[in-house]
């Protein structure tokens, strides 16, 4: 799985040296270790606490604790930022709509795409029973359609404008997370799986290309640095989100479901009700545990767990569809239609896009 990189790495290192243009800060910052480290704690803080919101209650105490230590740090890494002579992500920048506008896209669209794959992955293995390498090879056409779309949508955005393509992108990926969840049962064929993998990836591609050069356009060059870290941090936070959100809300459903439909029936066998609680897959292995024993408890658990799940995993996929369909709306509002780079932004703001400081 890894030795399998190696190739791709090798081709996009000599790729860059032929086909990326220099650049070089002039005047490089020192490193920013407050704004770092506050940046690293709030971030997980805010994901440990969603994730454990998902395991116990949103309302349990160190659930909440994490939240306002979330709270806590990243307030204090923006003011930290702001006063900052040297900052780490000098906050001037959002200013420019072209950056914030993008930055919120690709945070959107990390979030639906990594909370499906969650999904999907899952679903394909232990619902359907595909092997893993059969799963994989089902979610394929996802990466084919979403490279498609990335090579057209830099002609899209040139024609339409970068609002419009982006924000089509974002409203294109939530029809398929709401076809999804209109078709999603235990036995859904793998057909109409696919035609809503496409539509979701078909809306990713032309939001991806699109967004990411409004970031890097808005940005002077001596700060692509800046431009490409944000462009990988939000795609990263957006898909820590999503699979920390979405997979609460599944849990969340598949735990209520599970103690409805087996509570009494495994309730004098609390160490198998707890590891069909657990995960779907401690569900199923529960099940193999008294194949021998009680075969009609056994399939009675298979069906409740993967209805379970299914019933969950609805639940994340139509919240997933109804944040990104705000998130086209907020889109289509914020993002300029063409890209605005940091001098034009500087005479619509008045703010300087190369002083030092905030």
């Amino acid at each position: 799985m890894f030795y399998i990189n190696l190739p791709i790495v090798v081709i996009a290192l000599i790729g860059g040296y032929f086909f990326i243009r220099d650049s070089r800060d002039e005047h490089p910052r020192k490193v920013d270790i407050v704004g770092s480290l506050l940046s690293i704690a709030g971030l997980f803080a805010l994901v440990y606490g969603i994730i454990e919101a998902g395991q116990t209650s949103w309302t349990e105490d160190r659930v909440l604790y994490s939240f306002a230590a979330a709270a806590v740090m990243l307030t204090a890494f923006a003011v930290s930022e702001w006063r900052s002579s040297e900052p780490m992500l000098p906050l001037r920048f959002f200013w420019n709509m072209s950056f914030t506008g993008a930055n919120m896209a690709l945070t959107m669209i990390s979030f639906s795409m990594f909370g499906i794959m969650f999904f999907m992955s899952q679903f394909f293995q232990t619902v359907q029973g595909y092997t893993a390498l059969q799963a994989g090879v089902r979610l394929l056409p996802m990466a084919g359609m979403s490279f498609i779309a990335a090579v057209m949508s830099a002609k899209i955005a040139q024609r339409v404008g970068t609002k419009v393509a982006v924000g089509t992108g974002i409203l294109i990926a939530a029809s398929g997370l709401f076809y999804l969840w209109g078709i999603a049962e235990v036995d859904t064929s793998y057909g109409m799986i696919v035609t809503g993998m496409c539509i979701i990836s078909l809306g990713m591609g032309l939001t991806m290309s699109p967004a990411t050069n409004s970031i890097m356009g808005s940005l002077p060059v001596d700060k692509a640095g800046i431009g490409s870290a944000m462009n990988d941090t939000t795609r990263l936070l957006g898909g820590a989100l999503g699979v920390a959100v979405l997979g609460t809300i599944m849990n969340n459903i598949y735990i209520a479901k599970i103690d409805d439909t087996l509570g009494a029936a495994l309730s004098p066998l609390p160490q198998l009700l707890e590891a069909a609680r657990s995960s779907i897959q401690g569900a199923h292995f529960a099940a193999q545990q008294m194949q021998s024993i009680n075969p009609t408890l056994a399939s009675m658990i298979v069906d409740s767990s993967n209805q379970a799940f299914v019933s969950g995993m609805a639940r994340g996929i139509v919240i997933a569809g109804i944040i990104m369909a705000v998130a086209s709306l907020v889109t289509f509002v914020i993002l300029p239609m063409r890209v605005r780079p940091a001098k034009e932004e500087e005479k619509a703001t008045g703010v300087p896009g190369s002083a030092k400081g905030p």
